[in-house]
């Protein structure tokens, strides 16, 4: 804990450390995987008389959700959790093995 205290200010800006080249495929992606659903749907959609841009609108509402979150995410200083280092890997592992019981079925 005292190792984050000690930080100078400018290490403890909310957007640290983005990769620029990250963020422009991340946003490369999404701009292509928008191209991709409307290309997909347009046709389908248009014959049947519906909106042409359903699905890429849902598309494009998760798309903002998901850039929101990876901003948060971003944001967070993950450093703090340290402490709950050991209940989360239990946690997950609990999680891991409760996938492989019959609990839910369908």
């Amino acid at each position: 804990m005292d190792l984050v205290a000690a930080r100078c200010p400018a290490e403890r800006r909310p957007i640290r450390h983005i990769d620029p080249a990250l963020l422009l495929a991340m946003l490369a992606l999404i701009v292509s995987g928008l191209f991709m659903v409307y290309s997909a749907t347009h046709q389908s959609l248009s014959a049947v008389a519906l909106d042409p841009g359903t699905y890429l609108k849902r598309q494009a509402t998760f798309a903002a959700l998901g850039v929101v979150i990876v901003m948060l995410m971003a944001s967070f200083d993950y450093r703090f959790l340290r402490i709950y280092a050991g209940m989360i890997y239990g946690a997950s592992i609990l999680l891991l093995l409760l996938v492989r019981t019959p609990l839910v079925r369908r």
